[in-house]
């Protein structure tokens, strides 16, 4: 009875083995669209799709095909157009993106980096020729860092730098107008974006100066240039002319610079035993700041800068170069205008603002240089017309914004505008309700007249105008219809736009 017992035992076990391999096994299988033509095929494990795919237009050609790891996307898929034409390579591990996305566009090609779904790393945009038309570098899903933009003739024509995606600074170079004329800023580069040569040029002639750096930035040639021609003896660009006083001890007593017969740049007193006492900063014999410098040059100590008036600008200290402690800058009345403090260089701590008249103009704190808590501004009237939080230098949270005759409302992250934002007139009736998302306007936004019926209404699709737009008069009767697409005006009260 026993040995039946074991036996019935073994032949159990041997059952579930014998599913459970049959269950896991890869089966080929193939699935079509209501026209016979294939829409999928490939292997399901478990009754799931896994290992390798292709999926099919209704009009029999491949629109994607790529792995499948554990049921999810993994390693490279690839994706193609209706007409067989390559549109993306995309890296995938646990069904995110990892790694590089290639996107072919009819005029560009598109090479982005991503980690775990996020854009992360350098981002690539190129000609349809395969030269380079822009680059940029993402950390974390936002941009950061420089961005370089380029001309099809390979010139560098924007240079962006942005900080956690918030764009800092901008510039147009390089640029050439409809008739071929070069025109604005022009610049030459050594390796990477180390300036070399700098002009301006209008009509394609120079205006301006014309500089010539070393590759370690110091400046070796300067020329002035009027609608194409050299201009001789600059004063502005001469070469400053060096004085040096001595003790008859034959230690030096003072040494600076003349530039047209004038006071120009650092000016330096030193004692009897050479050991400096006195350091003055000088424009056209203007005296600019005073204070103390070090042997290498670095500021120290108390420092006083000036209008050129001659009025008291502003007074602190510094320690080897850097503003640190407290600071004070004022108007020329002598009135403070602005307070407070520094550790090595950096605003920390509470600022005041000050407008002319003492009243207070703004408040807010900062750390390690960064606007950190909450900032508010005032109206010469001592009313709030600005209110929020900053967090790490970006403006966090509800903000309150008084402009002009209106007021607005809302929420920033990470220094974009997102959600839902309201607008006030004076009255306090409102004047608009949107939203937006990352900083872009985002579905419906309406405008409305202060006795409260609808001005304008219409969304936004990816940050600009889509679909049908709405203007109304102030007595509520529609004015005129306009049908935008990407922002262009395509119909106007459903009438093409040729």
């Amino acid at each position: 009875m026993i040995r039946i017992y074991f036996l019935y035992l073994i032949l159990f076990f041997g059952f579930l083995c014998s599913y459970a391999q049959d269950n896991d096994s890869l089966v080929y299988k193939e699935f079509y669209y209501s026209n016979g033509k294939k829409s999928s095929e490939g292997l399901l494990k478990n009754g799931k799709p896994d290992g390798y795919w292709k999926n099919y237009y209704e009009n029999g050609s491949l629109k994607s095909e790529g792995n499948r790891k554990d049921y999810l996307l993994d390693s490279l898929w690839i994706f193609y157009d209706e007409n067989g034409n390559l549109l993306s390579k995309i890296s995938y591990k646990e069904s995110k993106k990892n790694g590089k996305k290639i996107d072919y566009n009819n005029d560009k090609i598109i090479e982005e980096n991503y980690k775990d779904d996020i854009k992360d790393g350098i981002e690539k945009v190129y000609y349809k020729n395969g030269k380079l038309k822009k680059q940029m570098f993402y950390s974390k899903g936002k941009i950061d860092s420089l961005s370089l933009e380029y001309s099809e003739n390979g010139l560098i024509n924007t240079i962006s730098n942005y900080d956690k995606g918030k764009l800092i600074t901008i510039e147009y170079i390089n640029r050439i107008d409809r008739n071929g004329l070069k025109q604005g800023i022009w610049k030459t580069f050594y390796t990477g974006i180390i300036t070399k040569t700098e002009c301006k040029y209008n009509d394609d002639k120079l205006n301006g100066y014309l500089k010539e750096y070393s590759i370690d930035g110091q400046i070796l040639k300067i020329e002035k240039y009027e609608n194409g021609n050299l201009i001789k003896n600059v004063e502005e660009i001469e070469t400053p002319e060096s004085e040096i006083k001595y003790y008859k001890t034959g230690i030096v007593k003072q040494r600076g610079f003349y530039r047209s017969n004038m006071k120009d740049g650092i000016w330096v007193n030193y004692d009897s035993l050479g050991d400096i006492e006195a350091t003055s900063i000088y424009k056209k014999d203007i005296l600019l700041e005073k204070g103390i410098t070090d042997k290498a040059g670095l500021k120290q100590g108390t420092w006083e800068e000036y209008y050129e008036t001659g009025d008291l600008k502003g007074k602190g200290n510094y320690v080897n170069g850097e503003k640190d402690g407290k600071w004070l800058y004022l108007f020329k009345n002598g009135n403070v205008n602005q307070e407070g403090e520094y550790a090595n260089g950096r605003c920390i701590g509470l600022w005041k603002w000050y407008y002319e008249n003492g009243k207070e103009l703004r408040t807010e704190t900062f750390k390690n240089g960064l606007e950190e808590g909450i900032m508010t501004d005032y109206g010469i009237d001592g009313q709030i017309i600005t209110k929020g939080k900053y967090e790490e230098g970006m403006k966090q949270g509800e903000w309150f914004l008084k402009v002009g005759d209106y007021k607005e409302e809302g929420v920033y992250v990470d220094n974009e505008k997102d959600g839902i934002w309201k607008h006030y007139y004076e009255s306090g009736k409102l004047s608009f309700i949107g939203e937006y998302m990352y900083g872009e306007p985002f579905g419906k936004h309406t405008y409305y007249y202060e006795n409260g019926n609808v001005m304008e209404e219409g969304t936004y699709k990816n940050g600009k105008k889509n679909g049908i737009w709405k203007l109304f008069t102030e007595e509520g009767i529609l004015l005129i219809t306009i049908e935008f697409q990407d922002d262009m005006e395509i119909k106007i009260d459903n009438k093409i736009i040729k």
